[in-house]
């Protein structure tokens, strides 16, 4: 499934059974009353590594995680001891490799459920090349046995199509970025390269109101995400 990051008041919308949710945000009642609502069947609790700059400790992403019943939980990048600690209390793992060693080490993991593969602690971020080809090499390595979530798609178009060819190994992905470039009126079909939009920061203003282009980014990311998933039968191998 493909999640779309938005405000909080759009969150019910757009999340419905399947959720991310990021832990720093679980502080305020809104955004924690509508966590728990959503995501029945997939809830995602993100470590905010990328919003904080540092990622929440182990057991306050627990505690979270009882709160909101998540179903799985971003452990803090690079920790296979946390992803371990995080099993042991009875949660799915989602572990984000900061290198290639990480990654395959993290596929022979029994602690690591599924890897969580992020661009942040790649040279090349935010190239939408970044994470295709470290699915090339990790795959040339080794055999890729568990499932992928692609962490803050940054190029909606060209990664969905990039990463088709690791199709089967890609269970889901996440991203505000339609959201986010709807919200400046930059419809992401016509403009491919996020580093020519030069978008600020998210600011989570809860004033933000849904607005056409953000509709039609959400609505084609979706699409695309659609014609994604048919690869998984037609990829023999990658």
């Amino acid at each position: 499934m493909f999640i779309h990051i938005t405000t909080t008041n759009l969150m019910e919308q757009f999340m419905g059974e399947y959720a991310m949710i990021l832990a720093h945000k679980l502080v305020e009642p809104k955004y924690f009353e509508i966590a728990k609502k959503v995501g029945k069947k997939f809830k995602i609790l993100d470590n905010s590594f990328y919003e904080l700059g540092y990622a929440l400790p182990t057991d306050e992403l627990v505690r979270w995680a009882d709160k909101i019943d998540a179903t799985h939980i971003v452990a803090p990048d690079g920790s296979l001891i946390n992803c371990a600690e995080i099993s042991a209390s009875g949660y799915k793992t989602i572990f984000v490799p900061t290198n290639v060693t990480q990654f395959i080490q993290a596929l022979n993991d029994p602690s690591v459920d599924m890897i969580g593969l992020s661009e942040e602690h790649f040279t090349r971020r935010y190239d939408p090349f970044i994470r295709y080809d470290v699915l090339n090499i990790v795959s040339s390595q080794t055999v890729i046995n568990k499932p992928i979530h692609i962490l803050g798609v940054t190029d909606t178009i060209m990664e969905i199509a990039l990463l088709s060819k690791f199709a089967k190994h890609i269970h889901s992905m996440d991203s505000s970025y339609p959201f986010w470039a709807g919200k400046y009126d930059v419809n992401i079909n016509e403009v491919v390269s996020r580093s020519k939009l030069n978008l600020p920061l998210i600011d989570w203003d809860e004033s933000v109101i849904l607005n056409d282009t953000s509709y039609m980014n959400i609505c084609y990311t979706d699409q695309l995400w659609d014609e994604f998933i048919t690869r998984r039968k037609d990829v023999k191998s990658c």
